[in-house]
């Protein structure tokens, strides 16, 4: 599987989390990022840190429950969200990274409960791919994780409805651009349905065959 070293991933975090903040998918200190070490340790976001501005020290590193590693030298304590962290982890062992953030547009869709799939673009579905929308649960309970269960295995995010998005992946940069694919094409569907709508593509249409 060949996960990276905490030293060397430490300033990618950092360069993901201010590439965030800058494209405008988290403000102030909304989201969080980790990443799964080769020995199975969790290097994750501080609860209540502006991702655009991050340092590699501000990192926690925690056991695969969890818990804090009693030689963490951060002084923070890890995001609130590391439960969803943790089960995505896991429950895909190829997954090195994940990704929660609040998309303004992908989030209202999320709001409305309305998933983004190929229904305009056939190309939504060559990249992310279909991003379904979860049940609501209260952030950072561990409902938020309950009800992405069912689209783990099967996506590479979701959108948590009322409750931004989350994205994962093999890496941490095909983590981000999942998250940065899924609200570039809300972006569109929002601006396909303000002026009026599209017919919607179907099944053939999209090059899938039954």
């Amino acid at each position: 599987m060949g996960f990276m070293q905490a030293e060397a991933i430490r300033q990618e975090i950092c360069e993901v989390g201010k590439l965030l903040y800058e494209h405008k998918l988290v403000t102030a200190s909304e989201g969080n990022i980790s990443m799964r070490l080769n020995n199975g340790e969790i290097l994750i976001t501080p609860s209540g840190v502006c991702k655009g501005r991050l340092e590699p020290a501000m990192l926690v590193r925690c056991m695969s429950d969890g818990t804090v590693c009693t030689d963490d030298t951060s002084g923070y304590t890890p995001s609130s969200e590391i439960g969803l962290h943790l089960r995505i982890y896991q429950e895909r062992s190829d997954v090195a990274a994940v990704v929660h953030a609040h998309p303004p547009i992908a989030t209202a869709f999320g709001v409305l409960h309305k998933a983004l799939d190929g229904r305009y673009l056939p190309e939504a579905l060559m990249g992310v791919g279909e991003v379904p929308v979860c049940d609501y649960a209260p952030p950072s309970s561990a409902g938020v994780a309950d009800n992405i269960m069912p689209f783990v295995h099967d996506h590479n995010a979701a959108l948590m409805a009322r409750h931004g998005a989350v994205s994962w992946g093999k890496n941490l940069w095909q983590a981000f651009d999942y998250m940065e694919e899924l609200e570039h094409i809300a972006r569109i569907y929002a601006a396909v349905e303000q002026l009026g709508g599209a017919e919607v593509f179907d099944g053939e249409e999209l090059g899938r065959h039954e």
